[in-house]
């Protein structure tokens, strides 16, 4: 009868291999594509992200034009608040002149004959108020190469970089006829928004640009300018596609609303001409990925729309490259197991034959009566009796088996008997580990009680954001209801106007903290970094102090010591404006007739600056929470002064990204000193000091 079963057993090995081939290359179709719809879904979501880095770089682009919009029109509209000055013009020859300041210059264009308007020389003599904002915009936006002020006359001022602006002053026509100052017309003196110009060869060095444009219009409506913005092509490309796309193989590129090609990586220019613009616009507002044929390859083709300018976003990668590894290992798993498979079965088909063999020929013998024995010590083992013992037979084949059965009859007893004792240890283990959970119950109840008084903290510091927002915005509001209403005479709403964009100025200034303190908090702002002399860098962070003006009639009383060789590697930028929060909060908070004591000193890794003032001081139990965000100390004996409590948070995140460090310290007169704590250069601590030179300022 065992013998019998060989043929079937044999039989059904072979139909096992059989099926478990054909499911396995059944699996392997079904997962490639699996895998193939998983990759769709990454490089789509892939894709997504970096529209979202685009538009962002764009935004800031726009967020940059309508700042200087709102600033010339508060400029130009703001009377006697912005002083005019007379312009240095230096005739280009052609009715051409211009005044040249290097980075920045204006030009001006005249029939021979003519004279220029007085209202041009007056504009463009205060648009000069929106360089620093210009100087800040290029320093922080690597994407932006340019940014000026046209007036409608044909005037100019350019700001941007010394390699640009040659060309445009040596033009010829005025730059009102170009197509960016035409295109920012389209927008009325209702519309708050920004126009986005097709790439163009620019009038100046900087290659292929387009530009954000938006019109400058006054109470009345009238047209007083254009402020604009240049992105290079080139620039962009580096600095949005170049970082997000770096692969090899595959390339990104932008295509406009008008299905022009606006930029492509360089490792795709040669066969991007190959794509027809109308399959990619219908394939972006479709499903947003499909296949096409380039150069004789199939590609991986993915879309998508770029909200800010209405631009298309491709991506392009090999197809084989989206699945070679996932159908490699396919089909190697499917050959190995296969394989493997075949080799298990042949062998557990001898062993069974044999094993069969065997069991018939021993079964036929001798062993029969045995097993049977052995079968009814196993049933009553079933009911409980472990500890049986079965006597020898003279069979010497069923020898160890009996003796097998025997062992193990008597481990099973000891294990039994150790099975209620490690029951015991389990219920004591069980109680240990219920005293445990309460603990953890407890530190749990804890922790909510932490989460609670931090989501108080939230709540109370949402609330510092709204009043400090709305407070400047209420009054505002009040002048402006005051204008409309016709209650405020005609001769002083020049002055009203002036209270409004201080409002309007105390909210961008709140907001621009805001915006910079998170930037530093979550560490998404680079540092650029110089070296130089410690002398050399605090006369730079100082230098603007030593206006009385800022001081307010307080006497400043430097003590900076001459030290050679003194190499310290900081942000200027940054650090002045930690170093300028700390004074402004000096000046703030003491008296207007004492003096603002600087003194710096060495240490053996660092150099320390120590501000002191003799003002109204702070309570030892603030000390801890002055550099808190919106913190401030006694809102019912400060409420006079003015500030939203984030200066010295962002001074203090300042000095943690220079590896330095920020304290405060009570004197023993009215007053308090802050420390700034800044690390030197590693090998140029043992420096030589001279003695020191006192400046009063």
């Amino acid at each position: 009868m065992l013998l019998s079963a060989v043929g079937p057993l044999l039989l059904i090995g072979w139909l096992t291999n059989e099926s478990t081939r054909s499911h396995f290359d059944t699996y392997a179709k079904m997962q490639t594509g699996l895998v193939e719809r998983d990759y769709v879904t990454i490089y789509q979501s892939y894709l997504q992200e970096q529209i979202y880095a685009i538009d962002a770089e764009m935004r800031k682009v726009e967020h940059a034009v309508t700042t200087a919009r709102s600033q010339a029109e508060a400029i130009l509209n703001g009377g006697a608040l912005y002083p005019g000055r007379p312009l240095a013009l230096t005739s280009l020859g052609n009715g051409a002149y211009v005044e040249d300041h290097g980075r920045w210059a204006i030009k001006l264009t005249k029939e021979p004959s003519s004279a220029f308007p007085r209202s041009m020389l007056r504009d463009l003599a205060l648009s000069t108020y929106l360089n620093p904002f210009f100087a800040g915009e290029l320093d922080r936006n690597p994407n932006i190469i340019a940014m000026y002020y046209m007036h409608p006359l044909g005037g100019t001022l350019y700001y941007g970089s010394q390699s640009g602006y040659g060309r445009l002053f040596n033009g010829e026509g005025p730059i009102t006829g170009y197509a960016f100052y035409q295109d920012a017309l389209q927008i009325s003196s209702s519309e708050d928004r920004v126009v986005w110009t097709k790439p163009y060869w620019d009038i100046t060095p900087n290659g292929r640009v387009f530009t954000a444009t938006a019109p400058i219009y006054d109470s009345s409506g009238t047209l007083r300018g254009v402020v604009a913005a240049d992105v290079t092509v080139d620039d962009f490309v580096a600095h949005v596609l170049g970082a997000h796309f770096k692969s090899s193989d595959a390339f990104a590129f932008l295509l406009g609303a008008d299905y022009q090609m606006m930029a492509v990586q360089r490792q795709g220019a040669a066969v991007i001409g190959q794509l027809d613009p109308e399959e990619f616009i219908a394939l972006a507002e479709g499903n947003g990925y499909g296949q096409a044929m380039l150069n004789g390859q199939t590609k991986m083709l993915f879309a998508k729309k770029v909200p800010a300018t209405g631009w298309y976003l491709g991506y392009v990668l090999p197809k084989e490259r989206l699945l070679a590894g996932v159908t490699r290992s396919s089909s190697e798993l499917t050959a190995s197991t296969s394989k493997h498979l075949f080799h298990q079965l042949t062998l557990i088909s001898i062993i069974s034959f044999l094993l069969c063999t065997a069991l018939a020929v021993l079964l036929w013998l001798r062993i029969s009566r045995p097993l049977k024995r052995l079968d009814g010590a196993f049933h009553d083992m079933g009911n409980g009796q472990f500890r049986l013992t079965l006597k020898d037979t003279r069979i010497r084949e069923v020898h160890r088996l009996l003796q097998s059965f025997n062992l193990m009859s008597a481990r099973i007893g000891e294990l039994m008997e150790q099975q209620t004792k490690l029951q015991e240890e389990l219920e004591h283990k069980v109680e240990e580990r219920t005293l445990a959970l309460k603990q953890a119950n407890h530190e749990l109840r804890q922790r909510i009680d932490e989460l609670t008084r931090l989501g108080n903290w939230r709540k109370k510091w949402f609330s510092h954001i709204s009043h400090d927002l709305k407070t400047p915005a209420t009054i505002a509001g009040g002048f402006i209801d005051a204008i409309i209403d016709g209650k405020v005479q005609p001769a002083h709403i020049p002055r009203y106007l002036g209270k409004i964009s201080d409002r309007l100025w105390t909210i961008n200034q709140l907001v621009q903290n805001l915006h910079d303190l998170s930037l530093l908090e979550t560490r998404q702002t680079r540092l650029k970094l110089e070296t130089m002399p410690v002398y050399a860098l605090l006369e730079r962070l100082l230098a603007k102090w030593n206006d009385p003006l800022v001081l307010n009639g307080r006497t400043l009383n430097c003590e900076l010591p001459m030290i050679m060789d003194m190499p310290v590697t900081a942000d200027v930028h940054y650090l002045g404006r930690a170093v300028d929060n700390v004074l402004d909060n000096a000046v703030k908070y003491s008296h207007p007739s004492s003096a603002i004591t600087i003194q710096a000193r060495m240490a053996p890794r660092s150099v320390l600056l120590h501000v002191s003032d003799y003002g109204i001081g702070i309570p030892s139990e603030s000390l801890k929470h002055v550099f808190d965000s919106f913190y401030r100390v006694d809102p019912a004996r400060n409420s006079g002064v003015p500030g939203s409590g984030l200066g010295l948070a962002i001074a203090r995140e300042v000095l943690h990204m220079h590896g330095g460090e920020i304290h405060a310290s009570l004197n023993e007169n009215p007053g308090c000193t802050f420390t700034i704590e800044i690390p030197l250069e590693e090998a140029e601590r043992d420096v030589r000091i001279k003695d020191p030179v006192r400046r009063n300022a």
